[in-house]
């Protein structure tokens, strides 16, 4: 129950902006997935951000922080943070004069740093380019690398290291790293941290004074500390003591998201652009899920008091998001509300996330979500409500989307302030027979019935002898009757499975009840609901106007959905969108894209194998991308391979002038729908029906009757004829017997004339 509290109310946590954070371009995410928990981690998302650190495979992948750092690496980063890469980018093309060899992707970089006097090459007349860089010498280059410091460290009494070291004491280059062994190799992470505690030392002047006003690498008007009291990704802001603009990607310390950030102290810094570029918690802070009872005050301290007896002080008014509608505080709750608190060092309440449902109530009907419109829920006693594509919908407990709501869920919802639900949590249990018994007991009174030997609560005065069919709430109480009208009845197709022995089963919910057919012997059945299966859809057929003899259906499947992918590149104006191009069968949702950087001196190409299309980057002579997000465009748009399967534009506030980093292998999603169309009816022979699209021809083996489309209105056949411009939908059904006909399985529906 826990995990899905908190699961639930994370999703609701960002569902007011979750519309807009696309569209805006803000991207929040770590800088590498292995330093969570780490002692460098803030060092390493701050330089990180900051393009000091990438990483052999590039931001978001692994940097490996407890390895050593070698010789050509330290001249990298160090050059990097000190803000020489561009001088270090002309000198890329010259070979450092050492004996010995320096890779070529470090050669502006090591010249850059024997230049700035900060790393010197050996005796010998060699760099030792893969040497790991001892504690000692990395505190030894940093030093060197802040302007007037080299000197005033010669100056000390003691030899070297530790005349470098006993300085970088004094002025605040060390701060937590060890330096108990400085022969030891120096880690990553530990010269990450030693870099960052550099770029804020002040320089010295000629006279080994500090200079005023401060002159750093760093300067304190980047640095940010206070409150993260509020953030809006519709403006790409943030509030910390005063509204603050976003970067195009905003990295994360000791967090997963702005919202696990809220109302607790923080640090953030600024890119050259002033805008914010990472951001981590200054605080130790823990958060806790329950259910809310009430508030108290013990000795003069007021306290958060919650189901499991749990108590959490808080001072003053703790900010609160209820229903995902912000500027709530600890009085807006009600006895059970579910709550995920954040506290702070001390174990205060600093911010509270809390949905609040409603009673129960029973659905008369779904009305499902269309491209442009969202799921409507028909509530019994309600009415009618809007539910958010963000939502956090469960049904018996499983996560579940808001289209695979039923008639006749037993439904409790949370609602914002403007009336839409954020949270439905569905109950889709029956229990069906004789009720055998019934009585009464007080106080209440409370309701008993026996059905089957099992006894329930019933909320429904219920009669000895009488057959029902009855939905059950959370508490496993009787909660609603259900009359279920066979001319109406309606179906869902849940699930597919296959067995290596060639068995084949799916599985319908028909009026609120799971059935499971097998379908081994119905090819075109199993062909038609393993298609969706593959797509990630299943979907809906609703039967109405079943007489004795079946005439009319109305179909709720879903449209014609393009899978889309949209890159969040590191950098600006270098994300493109990739739309799929439809065809018989496929949305898109099989296709990836890739770029690859195979290293210096690559030009521009594309390569497709299947449904993967791979971009392999050019460089320049250092191994350096130089491929922008237009040329990228144009390129694919030039390959055939390529083309045929996706369209792509320059993603919604880029330019596509900037140039793009590498990125993994990446699956378009989001696409759904019916088989591409027209197709042509050959012959139909025997019960099999002949197709032919674009030269492809399908065979489909049927039982009659056979269910044909035209205006509007669904026909059942016992033959068909043929035709042409036909639509083959994807999904199928099986029809319960209704007034004493019986419905045979129908595995194919044909859109067209008949």
């Amino acid at each position: 129950m826990r995990k899905l509290l908190v699961t639930a109310l994370i999703a609701v946590m960002v569902l007011s902006m979750a519309s807009t954070a696309f569209a805006a371009g803000t991207a929040t995410r770590v800088a590498f997935s292995d330093i969570s928990g780490h002692d460098g981690e803030w060092a390493l998302t701050v330089l990180g951000a900051l393009g000091v650190y990438s990483g052999e495979q590039g931001l978001g992948n692994a940097v490996k922080p407890d390895d050593p750092i070698t010789r050509a690496q330290f001249s990298k980063v160090v050059v990097e943070a000190f803000g020489k890469g561009r001088i270090a980018l002309g000198m890329a093309g010259i070979r450092p004069a050492f004996a010995d060899e320096v890779p070529a992707w470090a050669w502006g970089y090591v010249n850059c740093a024997v230049i700035m006097g900060i790393i010197n090459g050996y005796d010998d007349g060699t760099f030792g380019a893969n040497k790991p860089v001892s504690y000692a010498e990395a505190v030894t280059m940093v030093v060197r690398a802040v302007a007037g410091h080299d000197a005033v460290a010669k100056a000390y009494v003691a030899g070297w290291p530790f005349n470098y070291i006993f300085h970088a004491m004094d002025y605040e280059f060390i701060g937590d790293v060890d330096l108990a062994f400085p022969n030891l190799p120096a880690t990553r992470a530990d010269v990450a941290r030693l870099l960052l505690n550099a770029m804020r030392v002040n320089q010295l002047d000629k006279n080994g004074l500090p200079k005023s006003p401060a002159e750093k690498q760093l300067a304190d008007a980047r640095i940010v500390t206070g409150t993260l009291s509020n953030y809006d990704l519709a403006t790409n802001s943030v509030t910390i003591g005063g509204a603050l603009p976003l970067a195009g990607t905003v990295y994360l310390a000791g967090a997963t998201s702005l919202e696990s950030l809220m109302n607790l102290a923080v640090v953030a810094v600024k890119d050259s652009a002033d805008k914010i570029c990472a951001i981590g918690k200054n605080v130790a802070a823990t958060t806790y899920s329950g259910v809310f009872t009430g508030l108290t005050t013990i000795d003069s301290v007021t306290y958060l008091v919650f189901a499991d007896g749990t108590k959490i002080p808080y001072t003053g008014n703790v900010l609160v998001r209820l229903n995902g509608d912000l500027g709530k505080t600890q009085a807006d709750l009600s006895a059970g509300d579910e709550c995920v608190v954040t506290r702070d060092g001390s174990g205060a309440a600093t911010y509270i996330v809390a949905l609040s449902f409603r009673n129960a109530d029973y659905l008369d009907g779904v009305t499902p979500s269309t491209p442009t419109t969202n799921t409507i829920l028909n509530r019994h006693t309600d009415g009618a409500i809007e539910v958010l594509p963000t939502a956090a919908v469960t049904i018996n407990g499983s996560p579940a989307s808001r289209d695979s709501l039923a008639q006749w869920d037993v439904v409790y919802v949370a609602e914002n302030a403007a009336g839409k639900a954020v949270a439905v949590r569905a109950i889709r249990r029956v229990v069906e027979g004789t009720v055998t018994a019934t009585w009464e007991t007080y106080p209440g009174p409370v309701k008993y019935v026996t059905i089957g030997g099992v006894t329930y609560v019933s909320n429904l005065t219920l009669n000895v002898g009488t057959y029902y069919k009855l939905a059950l709430d959370k508490d496993g109480k009787i909660f609603v009757s259900i009359t279920v009208d066979p001319t109406t009845p309606f179906v869902f197709v849940k699930s597919y499975t296959e067995y290596s022995d060639g068995r084949a089963v799916a599985t319908f919910d028909v009026a609120g009840t799971a059935v499971t057919y097998p379908i081994e012997n119905h090819a075109a059945l199993r062909t038609a609901i393993k298609t969706a299966a593959d797509n990630g859809y299943y979907g809906w057929l609703k039967v109405t106007g079943v007489s004795a003899e079946v005439t009319d259906f109305a179909a709720i499947v879903p449209t014609d959905v393009q899978a889309t992918l949209t890159t969040a590149l590191t950098g600006d104006n270098n994300d493109l969108t990739f739309t799929a191009k439809v065809y018989p069968r496929r949305h898109g949702n099989n296709i990836t894209v890739e770029y690859k950087n195979l290293g210096a001196n690559q030009t521009l190409s594309i390569a497709v194998t299947d449904s993967a299309i791979t971009v392999n980057l050019a460089t320049d002579g250092t191994g350096a991308i130089t491929s922008t997000a237009t040329g990228i465009k144009a390129a694919i748009e030039a390959h055939a391979g390529a083309s045929a399967l996706v369209s792509v534009s320059v993603a919604t506030g880029n330019n596509g002038s900037g140039v793009v980093t590498a990125m993994t292998a990446t699956n378009l999603s989001g696409g759904a729908g019916d088989f591409d169309a027209p197709w042509n009816i050959l012959a139909n022979a025997g019960g099999a029906i002949t197709l032919q699209k674009d030269g492809v021809t399908e065979f489909y083996g049927l039982s009659a009757p056979v269910a044909i489309y035209k205006g509007g209105v669904y026909y059942v056949r016992s033959s068909v004829g043929s035709g042409t411009g036909y639509t083959l939908r994807p999904m199928t059904a099986v029809f319960q017997s209704v007034k004493g006909v019986s419905v045979p399985t129908k595995q194919l529906f044909l859109y067209g004339t008949p």
